[in-house]
């Protein structure tokens, strides 16, 4: 005798982030100039997992000075944890009451990290990143990426162009 053990179930979808994103309003920098940049995290689990960690890593030559507060969910806020410094980690934590995130699905928190890049700084910076739910259903509970921030290269303040068409031969000038 077989038995079909199948037979009307439900497909019960779990708790899990994928699809969730981490993203820098900025595109790119200047070395040696001072940033602030806007980092937006938006949930968009399809299955009711809320986010309540944040983490961002930061590449050594980047030194941040500050951050505020991830805010925008409809349960509070992701409250700074992270210390600042040279290549810094930086960590947000919202917890709701019974546990669980302060950023549901469909929400997105935005904060701003400020600080400076100095001069000699040739790389583009990638900001590595973990998003942690509230563990709820199984996994994944923690969904890993990164961002690229471009480097626009050193500012030049000694070349001038009144006309940018044209031509010169070596040794001459205009």
């Amino acid at each position: 005798m077989v038995f079909d053990t199948t037979a009307n179930k439900k497909d019960i979808q779990t708790d899990n982030l994928t699809g969730s994103t981490v993203t820098c309003g900025s595109d790119g920098f200047v070395p040696g100039q001072a940033i602030s940049w806007n980092f937006n995290v938006l949930n968009q689990s399809t299955d009711n997992e809320y986010i309540r960690h944040i983490k961002l890593d930061f590449p050594p030559g980047v030194v941040i000075t500050g951050a505020t507060n991830f805010s925008g969910g409809s349960l509070g806020e992701f409250t700074f944890l992270g210390t600042p410094g040279n290549g810094g980690s930086l960590h947000w934590h919202g917890e709701s009451t019974g546990g669980r995130g302060v950023l549901k699905p469909g929400e997105t928190a935005i904060a701003t990290v400020t600080g400076n890049i100095g001069e000699s700084f040739m790389n583009d910076v990638f900001v590595v990143y973990q998003l942690q739910g509230d563990s709820l259903g199984v996994m994944p509970h923690a969904l890993p990426g990164n961002i690229k921030i471009r480097n626009f290269g050193l500012a030049n303040t000694w070349v001038s162009l009144d006309n940018p068409a044209g031509s010169l031969m070596n040794s001459q000038t205009d």
